[in-house]
């Protein structure tokens, strides 16, 4: 049976080698995922604050961070509940979607909209 340093360092040494083929890959105690950058502004006294929780619980301050967001975001009341459910079907309905497919479609109506007012301004 692996103790859980050891269980943390197979872990990484698994994610590092599937950075390179698949992405940035990450680890929440036992759980791999997969990690999408993204730019988080915080005041220095959250920063410190989460400087604090990874110092007390031996994390890095990435996976304090992601651990405060696991903690603190779940919906607290039936109204959210229900909306939360509500978003997940929609997600899921369209989980097949290509967001390249939406741009290009979102780009063939700006356009048709644009040549529509022109040709609206010509006949004028």
């Amino acid at each position: 049976m692996c103790n859980t340093e050891e269980t943390r360092g197979i872990l990484a040494r698994l994610a590092f080698s599937l950075v390179s083929r698949y992405g940035i890959y990450g680890t929440y105690g036992s759980e791999v995922f997969m990690l999408q950058k993204t730019t988080v502004y915080l005041s220095d006294e959250d920063k410190l604050l989460l400087k604090k929780l990874a110092a007390t619980r031996e994390m890095t301050f990435s996976e304090a961070l992601r651990y405060s967001i696991r903690k603190t975001c779940k919906p607290s009341s039936e109204a959210e509940k229900d909306f939360w459910a509500t978003i997940e079907k929609v997600w899921e309905r369209n989980k097949e979607v290509d967001p390249t497919d939406v741009e290009i479609d979102v780009s063939k109506a700006i356009e048709e909209v644009r040549l529509g007012k022109e040709k609206r301004r010509r006949h004028s």
